[in-house]
């Protein structure tokens, strides 16, 4: 099953009239960012930019036997920097190739950019969506579903959670919560980190108490605090007893922070977004560094290491 061409398509809601993400989200966007009432524990360097459009790459791998396997590629922020890296760097290894050997294009691809330091970001997240687009052309071919082909379904039920309190106030964003519960969702995930470690104390509580023992609330602090403030908000939150996980308290490059806050308390502290490779997986599993491990399918090099970074994961006995 010979490779003869990839595609990279940018998909964006930016010329779309509904409702933008922030609407929905409840996250901090470039116009926003650098804003006055930025205060506290919150530090203005380490904020994201979040766009307020929506962007994904999406991935064509199309064989001579006519078919085509589609993929996504994480890309909220500059696609297009994702598009150029399949089409002029990711392509030229691939093209001619047997689609199914899928581990051997997956490690020519990282290989090649090894002494550019390239293995994170942009180009793992380029490599996902043609990693993806690889599978979905090998179950096209076999004719079975990707879960049987990566080695059976050993779960028939997987839970789901509502990702952002939509809203700009505490009010909307209580209403928010209760419009999700009510729609069945038992578990909600908020964000945090902007203003100081009072202020975020208290929206966080109250929206916990509108969950009430109705569910489960996550607390994404998007890397905003310092060790010391992270540790106060963790022992808050764990007292609040409806809190599953505490997600990207400290900046990604905070090992030893991770560290010490994980082994101080017994709430879960969950992170991984920015871990795009089993290697650096490792590292923070060795270092003890998080209970729970968030890879994103579409930024860590697709399914194959996806898979490959959850079965690291369950060696070390985490989720």
């Amino acid at each position: 099953m010979r490779i003869i061409a990839i595609e990279a398509h940018v998909l964006s809601t930016r010329n779309q009239s509904d409702k933008a993400y922030e609407d929905t989200a409840g996250l901090k966007f470039p116009g926003e960012i650098y804003s006055d009432d930025v205060i506290g524990c919150s530090d203005q360097r380490h904020l994201c930019v979040y766009p307020s459009d929506r962007s994904m790459v999406l991935v064509k791998v199309v064989a001579a036997n006519g078919l085509i396997g589609i993929g996504e590629a994480h890309a909220p922020v500059a696609p297009r920097v994702v598009c150029t890296i399949i089409e002029d760097l990711l392509a030229p290894l691939l093209i001619g190739e047997d689609a199914r050997q899928i581990g051997l294009l997956w490690e020519r691809m990282f290989s090649a950019m090894h002494l550019c330091s390239h293995t994170q970001g942009f180009t793992l997240e380029a490599m996902a969506g043609i990693d993806i687009a690889l599978w979905d052309l090998l179950g096209k071919y076999r004719q079975e579903p990707i879960w049987l082909l990566l080695g059976g379904a050993y779960r028939r039920q997987l839970p789901l959670y509502a990702s952002g309190t939509p809203g700009r106030t505490v009010s909307e964003k209580v209403t928010g919560v209760d419009d999700i519960l009510q729609a069945g969702f038992r578990a909600v995930k908020t964000s945090c980190g902007r203003g100081s470690l009072q202020q975020q104390m208290e929206v966080v509580g109250v929206i916990s108490e509108t969950v009430g023992d109705r569910g489960q609330l996550m607390v994404d602090a998007h890397g905003a605090f310092d060790l010391s403030d992270a540790l106060q908000f963790a022992d808050f939150l764990e007292g609040r007893g409806n809190i599953l996980w505490l997600e990207d308290p400290l900046i990604p490059e905070d090992h030893h922070g991770y560290r010490e806050l994980t082994r101080s308390t017994p709430l879960r502290i969950a992170m991984g977004e920015t871990e795009c490779n089993r290697y650096g997986v490792r590292d923070r599993l060795l270092g003890q560094e998080c209970n729970i491990l968030l890879p994103d399918v579409c930024r860590a090099g697709g399914i194959s290491e996806t898979l490959r970074i959850a079965q690291l994961a369950d060696v070390f006995g985490l989720s």
